[in-house]
């Protein structure tokens, strides 16, 4: 309870000081705070036991918020300074990974707030950080290799092993693979490149410079990244209110994008495709993505005790992830929902068992220079592979085929679609999946689920005929 004291000053003003206190319960020690005003002349006395009683009500609250673990004492933190903090403690309690997908949104933030302090921060200020995002204009810098041009023979005629050719290049071996496929790729990375292997820029790449507006779903990214800061400010009592979360902004409407399957007849092609397939490697990587559905990260980081040829089940416990200067990453699936165990089609369950034959008398052969691992999905030495190699590989495969291109996503797509059309019911498909939420899939796959709807009524019409 604050105290107030009233004095006289030698010049006839009245002032006013308020000291409140607070107990804190760790230390056992009390903390202060003071508060003096001077009346003005023409404030009358009621007007002035008014102010008294709020600011004796305002001064108790702040010293009780402060005593109760107050990071920003006297809103003296800023918010960028906080940032920082969280930063550091989820990599402790979720892992650098967890940090890494927020660190591109970090500096975003750091460049519009600057110097706001955490207890600064309004709705109006919040909503003008996503209005400005979404204004926003950035300047994109590609490059792609020229036509006839292929990096490969420099890193031949340097006697550079392709698994070192990061420790070369600055850049990842995927990102490498990707330019002499003739992807596009960033323009930084593209110049690392280049440096690293001493040859001129313009030589081999052309530039590519385009102007866009971010789009919804990276500025609703970057404000569920600031969404998750001041949620965690306000469990800390630092700030009473979070502004950025859906309390108080209205959730933006995204644009839905196509998904992209192949159709029942482009499927059963690929199908035949892989079956003819003189590469077993491949042939079982794309089997598995087109069967299952699981996400490249997972078909990366499945091992053999994941498989169950007895009960005819896959584990989905594990990821890899390319990272930048880390190499190559084994994590926890996505969410929790997303760790399954899963049956197999018999058919899949026999290109498995065709492809452990094959595995056991390649580990025989190498011997020494086996890397030991039990990774599934393997280079001809047993090393890990990398995710980027499923995409060359199913590209190469749809070519043969004659099938359109589509990306390994696409195949889970499919897998997904064809499930629902075929009448699988939601649940199963969404656990399936490793969607923690059915809405996810119906969010998803809306356009398959009427599809199948559609199906049903004419089922029950002709029940009734």
């Amino acid at each position: 309870m604050a105290h107030l004291k009233k004095k006289k000053l030698n010049n006839g003003d009245i002032s006013y000081t308020i000291q409140s206190k607070a107990k804190d319960p760790l230390t056992g020690k009390y903390r202060y705070l003071c508060d003096t005003w001077h009346k003005p002349p023409e404030m009358t006395e009621y007007e002035a036991k008014k102010e008294n009683a709020r600011r004796m009500y305002e001064l108790d609250e702040k010293v009780r918020k402060e005593v109760l673990g107050i990071f920003a004492t006297n809103g003296s933190c800023r918010l960028v300074d906080f940032m920082e903090d969280w930063g550091n403690r989820q990599k402790l309690i979720n892992g650098e990974l967890y940090v890494l997908r927020h660190e591109c949104n970090f500096k975003i933030i750091r460049d519009y707030f600057k110097q706001v302090k955490i207890d600064e921060i309004t709705p109006a200020l919040v909503l003008a950080f996503r209005d400005n995002l979404l204004k926003h204009k950035i300047i994109q810098e590609s490059a792609k290799m020229k036509e006839g041009k292929s990096l490969k023979l420099i890193v031949k005629s340097k006697k550079i092993k392709v698994k070192k050719i990061e420790e070369h290049i600055d850049a990842s071996h995927g990102t490498y693979e990707a330019a002499n496929r003739g992807d596009t790729i960033r323009y930084e990375s593209a110049v690392k490149i280049c440096d690293g292997l001493g040859v001129n820029f313009d030589d081999y790449f052309e530039k590519i410079v385009k102007c866009r507006n971010y789009s919804k779903i990276t500025v609703s990214h970057i404000m569920s990244t600031l969404n998750l800061i001041l949620g965690d400010a306000k469990r800390q009592r630092i700030i009473e209110h979070n502004f950025a979360s859906s309390e108080y902004l209205t959730p933006m409407k995204k644009t839905k994008k196509e998904v992209s399957v192949l159709d029942d007849t482009d499927a059963k092609a690929l199908k035949k495709a892989l079956d003819d397939e003189p590469n077993i490697r491949w042939k079982v990587a794309i089997y598995i993505a087109l069967f299952t559905g699981i996400r490249r990260g997972e078909l990366c980081g499945l091992e053999w005790k994941d498989i169950n040829f007895e009960e005819g089940t896959m584990s989905i416990s594990r990821a890899v992830r390319e990272v930048p200067k880390k190499g190559l990453v084994t994590k926890e699936t996505k969410t929790s929902s997303s760790t399954r165990v899963i049956s197999m089609p018999q058919t899949l369950i026999k290109v498995l068992q065709e492809y452990k034959k094959w595995y056991d008398e390649r580990k025989e052969i190498l011997i020494d220079d086996w890397k030991h691992t039990d990774r599934l999905l393997i280079s001809d030495d047993g090393h890990v592979l990398r995710p980027s190699c499923y995409k060359k590989w199913l590209s190469k495969i749809l070519a043969r085929a004659n099938l359109k291109s589509v990306t390994l996503h696409s195949l889970r797509h499919t897998n997904i679609t064809m499930q629902l059309t075929s009448g699988v019911d939601l649940r199963t498909v969404a656990a399936r999946a490793g969607h923690s939420r059915t809405s996810t899939t119906t969010d998803i796959y809306s356009h398959f689920i009427k599809s199948s709807d559609q199906h049903a009524s004419k089922v029950i019409d002709s029940l009734f005929e």
